[in-house]
């Protein structure tokens, strides 16, 4: 435990008796864990957290807070039920970077390289060796993705296809011979990957990309200068199609998803591809 607080974790088989702790009944516990893995939990949670948003009430989570408040409102008449917003319609050309080497994102790798996708693999290992051999396999890299739109089809730029690709060995060999700290040498891996799709997006004014992998997603949304996202279609919880708010002009209207390494389905990059929603995923 990370904390001498009160904790008490109130589990799925509660929620489906519809029980509450002691703790949470008289007002004593200090933390309350929560978790669910149905439609009716989600609408319970939503329920406890905002009967109980009183003085003191601060929550951690991901969209599932959301996802648990919105059902809530929605059951007690507080917000209307809305459709899902219709796909963005599928775009010309595309570019997908990705920094994550999850066994979900393999897959997604390995869906799209056999669907019209073009791979540019990206050495992470050149990114550890000095500035003139990282600029190098950046200005390498961009030059590929370029050939590849000017072709008509779209880049798929990554550092590695999953756990067990032998580059990922490599690069941890490459981090442990520079005596590099590891999460330093993450973060340059996701700034390089970052500034590839900054210059390629900027040079061919393609206007539409996904950024795979969470920390790859935070450099590479840095260096688009984006503060603000606005939905603009939907696919599966937590990996949406936005619209970019960006205060560099060209990429002002971006739209742009992000996804974490072991988010989405195994077709996602052809489904944003097609616009998303139900039509996108259909199509």
């Amino acid at each position: 435990m990370q904390t001498k607080r009160k904790c008490t974790v109130l589990d799925v088989e509660m929620l489906e008796a519809g029980e509450l702790p002691p703790s949470i009944e008289n007002g004593s516990g200090e933390i309350v864990m929560l978790d669910s893995v149905s439609p009716s939990h989600m609408l319970r949670v939503g329920n406890l957290l905002w009967e109980n948003r009183g003085t003191g009430l601060f929550a951690i989570g991901a969209q599932g807070v959301e996802y648990a408040l919105v059902r809530h409102w929605i059951s007690a008449g507080l917000l209307a039920a809305t459709d899902p917003p219709p796909s963005a319609g599928k775009c010309e050309r595309m570019v997908v970077v990705s920094g994550s080497v999850s066994q979900v994102t393999a897959g997604q790798i390995q869906w799209a390289l056999k669907n019209g996708f073009e791979a540019v693999r990206v050495n992470p290992e050149a990114v550890l060796n000095g500035e003139d051999d990282r600029q190098k396999e950046v200005d390498r890299a961009i030059k590929a993705a370029l050939e590849i739109l000017e072709n008509g089809r779209d880049p798929l730029i990554f550092s590695a296809t999953g756990p067990d690709d032998p580059a990922v060995g490599r690069f941890n060999a490459a981090v442990k011979k520079t005596k590099t700290a590891l999460d330093q040498a993450n973060h340059r891996v996701g700034k390089t990957l970052g500034a590839i799709l900054e210059r390629v997006l900027r040079r061919t004014g393609v206007n539409r990309a996904v950024i795979s992998g969470g920390d790859t997603s935070g450099h590479a949304t840095r260096q688009l200068g984006i503060y603000a996202l606005t939905a603009l279609a939907s696919t599966m919880p937590g990996a949406a199609l936005f619209e970019a708010h960006s205060e560099q002009p060209d990429f002002q209207g971006l739209q742009l998803a992000l996804k974490g390494g072991q988010m989405g389905t195994i077709d996602f990059f052809g489904w944003i591809k097609n616009g998303g929603g139900a039509a996108g995923r259909k199509g």
